[in-house]
């Protein structure tokens, strides 16, 4: 077998498909009537002396759809462009998201079972976010193992933890502050973020396993796996709302309320975003060497982006933990039916009763 054997067309096909699902943010609207539509119910359902005032009205409709559709296809270009422009700035996106070197070390640490409890408790205090966010966790009441008296030291709250608890907690609370936004558009795509995530977690236990690896470290490989699609996803929403709101306060400035009711009706293009979700790996693999991040998972980031049979035995779990997600997420969500999805089983040679039990339950 050819090592450097690329994609199926049929399966890029695919996999696209499940990129511009995770990057759909907006409703879908059903189609207007046509012209000759409106036309025809107005000739045949309107009086004489009311059809003039009819055709003017419909008339001017379609020039404000035509002028609202010029306004989006311009704000998509400049979108399009901004967007390439940000994602190629990792400075940018490590000061808008907080992302620390730190913390992907600290994530290196939980790999390793016999992990230093030390080297990770300088770890969790050198970041102060992440030792409120500890803190804040084991005092809340979706925590199972709650004190009586809430914890306020950070080194208590670790030795409280232990180690196996802290390996299970932190990829998550790590996790969360990636994605995390309080932008409330970004709503529909941190769920979304938060679904794959989950899906990949519990997938790529499995593979790791059957690769004679610890299935515990999931937690951490689907964190890291995801950095690439939370770069898009924050940068995307941040940049839309910034740019949207440039563009209103522009149009408020010219004569009439056309424009901007124009500009009120912009939406987030997706486009621009699926294709750079698409190259996820890609974008991550940037970002760590524009931080000057030279761990592991920089490595695992090259080795995710050959073919799945040529690669280490993380990139490996991981890639085929991919598969199915993409299998699952398109047989329940988009496509609702798994007749041609084989493509996908065949390629990452996934047991197909094993991923069509999971659509069917």
């Amino acid at each position: 077998m050819n090592a450097h054997l690329p994609k199926p067309e049929v399966l890029q096909n695919l996999e696209r498909q499940f990129w511009q699902y995770q990057s759909l943010a907006e409703p879908v609207f059903s189609n207007k009537p046509s012209m000759d539509d409106e036309v025809a119910f107005v000739w045949r359902h309107k009086l004489a002396v009311e059809r003039a005032a009819e055709f003017k009205r419909i008339q001017r409709n379609r020039q404000r759809d035509e002028q609202e559709q010029r306004l989006r296809l311009f704000f998509d270009r400049a979108y399009a462009a901004e967007l390439d422009r940000h994602l190629e700035q990792p400075q940018w996106l490590q000061r808008d998201l907080g992302i620390q070197i730190t913390q992907l070390e600290l994530l290196e640490e939980l790999l390793d079972d016999d992990g230093d409890i030390r080297r990770l408790s300088r770890l969790i205090e050198a970041d102060i976010w992440l030792s409120k966010a500890l803190i804040r966790h084991i005092n809340s009441n979706r925590f199972d193992f709650r004190r009586v008296n809430d914890v306020q030291d950070v080194q208590l709250a670790i030795n409280y933890l232990g180690y196996e608890r802290l390996r299970n907690l932190l990829p998550g609370l790590i996790f969360e502050h990636w994605s995390w936004s309080p932008n409330q558009s970004q709503g529909i795509h941190q769920r979304k973020l938060w679904r794959w995530c989950r899906l990949m977690k519990t997938r790529s236990a499995h593979w790791l396993k059957l690769e004679e690896l610890d299935p515990q470290t999931a937690r951490v490989y689907s964190c890291v796996f995801a950095l690439g699609a939370i770069l898009v996803h924050r940068q995307a929403t941040t940049l839309y709302q910034s740019m949207r709101q440039s563009w209103l306060s522009q149009a408020r400035l010219e004569s009439g309320s056309e424009v901007y009711e124009g500009v009120r009706f912009l939406r987030m293009p997706c486009q621009p975003i699926a294709g750079h979700l698409q190259q996820h790996l890609k974008v991550a693999e940037a970002f760590l060497q524009g931080i000057g991040y030279q761990g592991r998972f920089l490595a695992l980031m090259q080795g995710l982006q050959t073919p799945w049979f040529n690669s280490d035995a993380e990139a490996r779990a991981l890639s085929r933990a991919f598969g199915e997600v993409v299998y699952l997420t398109l047989g329940s969500r988009v496509i609702k039916q798994v007749e041609g999805l084989e493509v996908i089983t065949a390629y990452y040679q996934i047991p197909e009763a094993r991923v069509t039990a999971a659509v069917r339950s």
